[in-house]
């Protein structure tokens, strides 16, 4: 890594990353049916660059990023407050002169984007297993309706699935979502037969429940609100026996 400085007081860091097709150049010499590896011409950086961008540009159906990249990107805001007021970022893809931006937007999206995330929640669907991809324990099913649904196998061995490749199956695990609430994957820990499955579950649920954010329960208090609205109140000149006596009526 080299470090520089520009007339503006800029500080410049050089990175020297090897390309993606260069540090996983086995997978790379792997064929796809369906291109879904970044170019093998790109850097990590790269990679960076597009979560950055579809960040900055609240793009809410983006498959770029989950909640724990989202909390990352949020937590910058720590910085940024403090010495930095933002960063820029080049790559194969992304010059000097057209960056991407980490700056006050991006986080503050980032944290938008995280709270609009739908929580996770446990399914079951049904589909035809389309294709498998034992480098990654990815998977893909192909819906009743023809819509596509990635997956993880997160548990299990990808041999023991190879063989249902092109079949029905059925999938047991969490669904993630985007902050859109559409699919972003499956996280499976389970992926069986699915012959005889009822076609009703050959859909992919839509989420139940959002994040609440503390700060979303916060309310301004008012003359008539608050601790406002019995502060003062009570005329405090009961007796001891008064007191008891109201208690008493009351229960």
């Amino acid at each position: 890594m080299d470090i520089d400085a520009t007339d503006q007081g800029d500080t410049v860091l050089h990175f020297e990353l090897p390309r993606l097709g260069e540090s996983a150049e086995e997978l790379y010499r792997q064929q796809e049916h369906w291109p879904t590896r970044p170019p093998a011409e790109d850097t990590g950086f790269d990679l960076l660059c597009d979560v950055l961008c579809d960040v900055g540009a609240f793009r809410e159906d983006s498959d770029r990023f989950d909640t724990p990249l989202l909390k990352g990107v949020g937590r910058f805001g720590k910085v940024l407050d403090r010495a930095y007021q933002r960063a820029t970022f080049a790559g194969h893809r992304y010059s000097e002169e057209s960056p991407a931006v980490l700056d006050e937007t991006t986080v503050a999206n980032a944290q938008r984007l995280d709270l609009e995330t739908p929580m996770p929640q446990r399914v079951r669907v049904v589909g035809n297993l389309d294709m498998i991809r034992m480098s990654s324990q990815g998977f893909e099913l192909l819906l009743d309706d023809g819509t596509p649904a990635r997956g993880v196998l997160i548990e299990g061995d990808m041999e023991a699935i190879k063989p249902l490749c092109g079949h029905r199956v059925l999938v047991q695990g969490l669904a993630v979502y985007r902050p859109s609430g559409r699919l972003l994957r499956i996280d499976a820990d389970r992926v069986e037969p699915g012959e005889g499955a009822p076609g009703i579950w050959s859909v992919i649920p839509p989420p139940r429940r959002r994040k609440i954010h503390t700060m979303q329960l916060l309310k301004t208090q008012g003359p008539a609100s608050g601790v406002s609205a019995f502060f003062g109140k009570w005329p405090g000149d009961e007796t001891d026996q008064e007191w008891s006596d109201m208690v008493e009526r009351l229960s």
